[in-house]
């Protein structure tokens, strides 16, 4: 009780400091305080070379803030929850729910004196667990350093590194960009959420997107503490996006979710899951 009181007081403190300035005028995208929220529903799927079945719902909740630091330095401040709820009947023991809590520090500076080359360096302090306990052994601390290359306003180019300490895969190359050929169509090859983007008008937008990762958690099996459980999953979706207003858009899709695994990393046990159907419902506030 005392956790999640501790944990609400923190998420009102973050939300008063980042509500603490709104500019209506600005662009969607572009205006300085968002909330992103989606919730994802995989149904029932069977296991291989195992009796049972895997149910998946994964949620997450995320609240920034942009602002330049004395005027000058640009810098993003993140609050990032996210909820993996699991009900299964196989015999190997999972954990019913695992936890991801993180605060994300950015900022983005010139590279140098080269032309439209900027640098972009974040930080994320991180816990991932079975429950909402902050303890020190599940505490790490994921960065990245990219390098973003702009010729022209509708054509972006990004690569670098991301370092996850105490994970199996510490260091991951990142590449990707954007490109806008015109108005109503847009190319986001980034490794968090590739996606292609046509405007159909003012209000919806038709979309396709695909999302890969490899996250770790520490939970309790048994009588064993601090284990570490990983679970992979990637997924491809499509669907449609609704500005609902000028601050408000809401996107509806469905997709297919495969090469799904959940794995301690000692090689005890794993759960490699069959490919599912899900749908995904997903909320984005920009003020």
């Amino acid at each position: 009780m005392q956790t999640n009181k501790i944990f609400l007081s923190l998420v009102l403190f973050i939300s008063g400091v980042f509500l603490s300035a709104v500019y209506a005028e600005q662009a969607f995208e572009d205006r300085p305080f968002s909330i992103d929220a989606y919730s994802r529903y995989i149904p029932e799927s069977s296991v291989e070379s195992m009796p049972g079945k895997i149910e998946v719902s994964d949620s997450e909740f995320e609240i920034s803030r942009e602002f330049k630091l004395y005027d000058k330095l640009p810098v993003k401040l993140s609050f990032n929850n996210r909820f993996i709820d699991l009900k299964d009947s196989v015999p190997v023991r999972l954990p019913p729910k695992l936890v991801g809590l993180s605060f994300d520090v950015e900022t983005t500076v010139y590279f140098f004196n080269l032309k439209n080359t900027y640098l972009r360096l974040g930080i994320t302090p991180s816990s991932f667990r079975d429950d909402w306990d902050l303890e020190s052994s599940s505490f790490r601390i994921p960065s990245r350093a990219l390098v973003i290359y702009q010729p022209q306003s509708r054509l972006t180019f990004i690569a670098g590194l991301a370092w996850y300490p105490d994970f199996e895969i510490e260091l991951l190359p990142v590449i990707g960009f954007i490109y806008k050929p015109n108005d109503k169509l847009t190319f986001r090859m980034v490794p968090d959420r590739p996606a292609v983007n046509f405007r159909l008008n003012d209000k919806i937008t038709l979309f396709a997107e695909g999302s890969a990762n490899l996250n770790e958690f520490e939970v309790t099996r048994g009588n064993e503490e601090n284990v570490i459980l990983q679970y992979r999953q990637a997924a491809l979706a499509t669907g449609l996006r609704f500005m609902l207003n000028e601050y408000t858009q809401l996107s509806l899709s469905v997709g297919q979710a495969f090469n799904r695994q959940l794995k301690y990393r000692d090689d005890s046990a794993k759960v490699n899951i069959d490919s599912s159907v899900f749908g995904e419902l997903r909320l984005e506030i920009r003020i």
